[in-house]
C-alpha cells in the first residue's frame, strides 16, 4: 500500500506531462478521460485497447442517434421532462431559434444524458449533477476534436494504452486506509474511480 500511493501519484504526474506534449487539448482532462477508459476497459469492454475505447466513446460520429426535426430538436431543449434546466441553459439559443447551434451541441447532450454512454457518464457526472450543460457540451466538444486529430496515431494510442494499463495496476491497491487521509478536492476524481470499480467489483 505504502509503495502504490507515491507510484500513482508518479503516473498521474507523468500521464499529464507525456500527454501535454501529444495533445491539443488540457492534459489533465485527457487523464481523467483515460481512468475513466480503463474502467470500462476492465467492466464491460475488456477485450479492447483504452485508446479504441476512448475513441468508440468520445467521438461524435460514433454516437448513433436519430436526427430531430427542428421540432424535435427545440422540444428536446425547451420542454425536455428529464432534464428541465436544459430550457434555462440554453435560453438564448431556444429564443433565437438558432437550430444550427442547438444541433451542433445535441449529439454531446444526447450520448451524455439519453445513450449514458458509461465513459462520458463517469467523466462528465460532475457537470450532470450541477445542471452545467453548456460546459458539459463544451467541454465534449473540444475533447472529442482532440481524439479526432489523434485518432489513427499509433505512437500516441500505444502511450494511452501503456498508459491505461498502468494506471490499472496500482489502482487496486491504493484505497483501504489511504482514502481518508488523500482524499481531496484536487484529487476527488480518483477516488470516484476507484469506488466505481469497487461498486463494480461487488455487483
Amino acid at each position: 500500500m505504502a509503495t502504490a500511493i507515491p507510484r500513482l501519484a508518479h503516473l498521474i504526474q507523468q500521464g499529464v506531462l507525456l500527454f501535454s506534449q501529444v495533445v491539443p487539448f488540457p492534459a489533465s482532462t485527457l487523464v481523467a478521460a483515460v481512468s475513466a477508459a480503463a474502467i470500462s476497459k476492465m467492466v464491460e469492454l475488456h477485450k479492447e485497447h483504452v485508446a479504441e475505447i476512448l475513441n468508440m466513446q468520445l467521438l461524435p460520429n460514433h454516437i448513433a442517434f436519430v436526427e430531430p426535426s427542428d421540432s424535435e430538436l427545440l422540444d428536446f431543449f425547451r420542454t425536455n421532462r428529464l432534464f428541465p434546466k436544459l430550457a434555462m441553459e440554453f435560453e438564448a439559443e431556444i429564443e433565437n431559434r438558432d437550430m444550427a447551434r442547438l444541433r451542433h451541441i445535441y449529439p454531446y447532450l444526447y450520448n451524455c444524458l439519453i445513450l449514458k454512454k458509461q465513459v462520458p457518464l463517469l467523466l462528465f457526472h460532475e457537470q450532470i449533477e450541477k445542471a452545467q450543460y453548456r460546459n458539459l457540451a463544451a467541454t465534449y466538444e473540444a475533447l472529442s476534436r482532440g481524439y479526432a486529430e489523434i485518432h489513427g496515431d499509433v505512437r500516441v494510442q500505444d502511450e494511452m494504452n501503456q498508459f491505461g494499463a498502468d494506471l490499472l495496476a496500482v489502482l487496486s491497491e491504493i484505497y483501504g486506509a489511504s482514502e481518508k487521509e488523500l482524499r481531496s478536492p484536487d484529487n476527488k476524481l480518483i477516488f470516484e474511480i476507484i469506488d466505481y470499480i469497487r461498486e463494480v467489483a461487488e455487483a
